[in-house]
């Protein structure tokens, strides 16, 4: 349950080549990745991946990989690994939608519940439009801003300052006047 880390994985690109390539073991049992995403930054993220395990005996499964990536500083630099799986119950939420539905058989059904959360709580409740009016929710610093461009999310607010803003700091969108 530690971390792995390895010399041949000098670039994060190495360690997902090497995670996500097709396996057989000594028992026939074959693992072909059908999917996978890396969400993180340059240094740590998480990979997920859809596994389809064949056995010898025919019996075909899938599962959700959350592989947590790692890069290393210290002599000699490399990427580190540690394997988690849905049935462990991830801290992890990004996963993608369409990975639940890749894998109807549920192993951690609470775990699900928190991705579909983290997705709906990022989604967004409204079209933004440069010149619009928004109200941001408490704890920010202005109460208000005026939307100057969409992706990514900046507003001027009235005291003349620039913010980048997340789809979770707007509350509602003012009617124009």
């Amino acid at each position: 349950m530690g971390w792995t880390y390895s010399t041949k994985w000098v670039q994060r690109k190495d360690i997902i080549a090497d995670l996500t390539k097709y396996w057989r073991n000594r028992q026939d049992a074959e693992g072909t990745c059908l999917k996978h995403c890396y969400r993180g930054n340059n240094w740590s993220g998480v990979l997920w991946t859809v596994w389809e395990i064949k056995k010898p005996c025919g019996e075909t499964y899938r599962y959700i990989g959350c592989n947590k990536l790692e890069y290393s500083k210290h002599e000699p630099p490399s990427w580190g690994v540690k394997d988690l799986d849905e049935s462990m119950g991830p801290f992890y939420h990004s996963c993608p939608l369409s990975y639940l539905d890749m894998v109807p058989e549920v192993k951690n059904q609470s775990w699900r519940d928190y991705v579909k959360a983290w997705h709906a709580e990022r989604k967004p409740k409204f079209a933004l439009r440069i010149g619009q009016r928004v109200k941001l929710v408490d704890g920010c610093n202005v109460s208000e801003v005026t939307i100057t461009k969409t992706k990514p999310i900046q507003g001027i607010g009235d005291n003349r300052r620039v913010y980048g803003l997340k789809w979770r700091n707007i509350d509602k969108a003012l009617i124009q006047t």
